[in-house]
């Protein structure tokens, strides 16, 4: 049997002993998220037939991005160890074709904890252009490099697309802990903690890649977050027409996100593919204080069960 059916729930013994020894202030908050987490996984595993060699693993998956996320900000060692651990345990349960359901459950044990450690609401405030385009350029170049990795892969494109988010979160993680290297936060949100929006950004990508089986789906539901919220930012810092429902986006960056999602779509999933980026494109242009790497992947996720 695979060291990894070991391994992977002794870390996540180990970590959840560092937590409630480390976090002495937040205990509730902890221990409500890791609960979740494990209600979560047992719903998913007995309503599989996953054999004992593939449940085990998954819960402990779903307990190490809990982990993992609260260890974030002041233990980096801690998160380092479980990315690590997380993609060492879906490269494992991608040979028991448990793929996906261990990835929706590491998503969902750390949405979880991100929301409760994070908070789902951004800051609004009145940025520098410079800095707010350098900010969507760069998460338009990582947007593009996922979605070629999941279209380039497609026999092992969810192991793909998993792999270049854990590898992203190591090398952040890696890099944050050194100062030559905090040059990275330059381009964050003024008030925010170092990688946390990167962070939100992963997590909504393995919720996709978790919770939507079409492929088509999960590629437009990519591009949606990935690619659009950040040409629609790009856009409308330069629009002189201001929403009626929201006065801090504008008319031509809702309709770019709305062109570029539409045109996606249709060449995915025809006429549906439409409705799905205007309900999108509607979505993110209301939202003012819910972050949009959070409720864009929730609404895609409900809008490809509903259609």
């Amino acid at each position: 049997m695979a060291i990894v059916f070991y391994l992977l729930p002794a870390i996540a013994a180990v970590l959840t002993a560092l937590q409630l020894y480390r976090r002495p202030s937040k205990p509730r908050m902890y221990v409500f998220s890791l609960f979740l987490s494990i209600i979560y996984a047992l719903v998913v595993m007995f309503s599989s037939e996953l054999p004992l060699a593939g449940i085990i693993p998954l819960m402990a998956l779903a307990i190490i991005g809990t982990n993992m996320i609260f260890s974030y900000a002041r233990h980096r060692v801690d998160f380092l160890i479980g990315a690590s651990s997380a993609l060492g345990g879906i490269a494992y349960l991608s040979m028991q074709a448990t793929t996906q359901m261990a990835i929706e459950a590491f998503a969902v044990g750390s949405f979880v904890a991100l929301v409760l450690n994070f908070g789902y609401y951004q800051k609004v405030s009145k940025e520098n252009k410079k800095l707010e385009k350098q900010r969507d350029l760069f998460q338009i170049l990582i947007g593009v490099v996922a979605i070629l990795s999941f279209v380039l892969v497609q026999q092992y494109a969810y192991l793909a697309v998993f792999a270049l988010v854990m590898t992203g979160y190591i090398i952040g993680g890696a890099l944050s802990l050194y100062r030559p290297f905090r040059f990275l936060s330059s381009i964050e949100r003024v008030g925010s903690v170092f990688g946390a929006g990167a962070i939100y950004m992963a997590v909504g990508t393995l919720l996709i890649l978790g919770s939507i089986g079409d492929y088509n789906y999960i590629l437009l539901s990519l591009v949606a977050l990935l690619i659009c919220d950040a040409i629609a930012t790009i856009i409308g810092v330069h629009g002189r027409h201001s929403l009626p429902y929201n006065r801090n986006k504008t008319v031509e960056g809702t309709l770019a996100y709305f062109v570029v999602l539409g045109v996606v779509g249709f060449t995915l999933v025809s006429y549906y593919g439409l409705l799905f980026a205007a309900v999108l494109a509607l979505l993110e242009s209301a939202l003012e204080t819910i972050d949009d790497n959070i409720a864009v992947p929730i609404a895609a996720i409900v809008l490809y069960f509903i259609i």
